[in-house]
């Protein structure tokens, strides 16, 4: 972690078909694509945060992400903690481990000055079958669930599964 974010920027790749931006930001000697897991430092906040990088624009003065966030069970209140498959609802206990994360259908858009660096995030069918070497690495992380902001309950993802 720790991206040098002094220096120039520039766009890279071709937008997605049916999307307007570029699909990379070159900045520091980090590309930083769609898709790619990045550790998120808060404005306000000692806390890092875990997002995907939905899409870039451009503010009229720096490259602007689209970020889809990763919540820790700790940062989802209690009351929304319950699981939501199949028309059922019922609390389950989400994990404690600071390695599991809960894609999240909220999204919003920040600075890229705000991205500290990449981190890897998989859905816990991929980290169950991963090194233990890997598992260990700082901003190493697993998903099993998404927490719906707009309706407050989690329900199962798979792993096919990623921020929107």
């Amino acid at each position: 972690l720790g991206v040098p974010f002094r220096g120039k920027w520039k766009w890279a790749g071709k937008g997605a078909k049916g999307t307007s931006g570029p699909s990379s930001v070159a900045w520091g000697g980090y590309d930083f694509r769609i898709g790619d897991c990045v550790v998120v430092k808060s404005q306000y906040k000692t806390k890092d945060y875990l997002a995907c990088i939905l899409g870039f624009s451009f503010d009229g003065t720096e490259p602007m992400i689209k970020c889809g966030w990763f919540y820790l069970a700790a940062d989802v209140p209690h009351s929304h903690r319950k699981m939501r498959d199949g028309g059922q609802s019922e609390a389950r206990a989400l994990s404690t481990t600071n390695r599991e994360v809960l894609v999240s259908t909220h999204c919003d858009t920040n600075s890229i000055q705000s991205v500290k660096g990449l981190c890897h995030v998989f859905h816990e069918d991929e980290y169950s079958h991963l090194d233990q070497d890997i598992k260990k690495q700082p901003h190493t992380y697993f998903f099993r669930r998404v927490y719906d902001t707009s309706k407050g309950v989690c329900r199962s993802a798979g792993p096919e599964w990623r921020p929107r």
